[in-house]
């Protein structure tokens, strides 16, 4: 599960980076900047850190959903047509804040 979730983030962070970086470029022509400079390495400092956590975020997030997805699947293909089960389950996922 380890190795799953470390290249989870991962990839969803280089697509993150990418994808802001991609963006990024038609706002700085747009702005004035020469292709020279809008192409230069520090320009996209900023959107490869915000898009790199974001895409990283949101990949594990949607990993998430999708554990959970399957998780409540299983619960009711073992439950039968109970669906109480359901509610409790993300109880379950939780960790105890009291302890």
């Amino acid at each position: 599960m380890r190795d799953s979730t470390l290249t989870t983030g991962a990839l969803g962070c280089v697509l993150g980076a990418l994808a802001l970086s991609v963006l990024s470029m038609p706002q700085k022509i747009y702005l004035g900047l020469s292709l020279a400079d809008a192409a230069k390495p520090g320009a996209f400092v900023v959107p490869v850190l915000f898009g790199g956590l974001a895409g990283a975020g949101f990949a594990l997030w949607r990993a998430r959903v999708h554990a959970y997805r399957q998780d409540s699947i299983e619960v009711e293909s073992e439950a039968g047509q109970g669906t109480e089960f359901r509610i409790h389950l993300p109880l379950a996922r939780t960790r105890d804040v009291g302890s």
